[in-house]
């Protein structure tokens, strides 16, 4: 994890654009070849606070890590009531 780490603060500062691509493709073929963490649990229940004038809000949804997210409520379509 430090080595990565080191890999990440050398890539964001070095003013090679070449190196710093370099280095971003070790940090991604590193997380290709290991498992940094194992999920148990995708989409989950998770309490949403909503505003009381946010109308077309579902009551049930789900919070997705994928995108930060709830991401099966089609929030395009949520709007204020004034």
């Amino acid at each position: 994890i430090k080595e990565l780490y080191g890999w990440y603060n050398e890539a964001i500062t070095t003013p090679d654009e070449g190196r710093s691509i370099e280095l971003f493709q070790k940090i991604l073929q590193e997380q290709a070849d290991n498992v940094w963490s194992i999920g148990t649990i995708a989409e989950g229940p998770f309490p949403l606070v909503v505003r009381a004038n946010m109308r077309n809000v579902p009551v049930g949804g789900y919070w997705s890590w994928d995108n930060v997210w709830i991401s099966s409520c089609n929030p395009e379509q949520f709007f204020f009531d004034e």
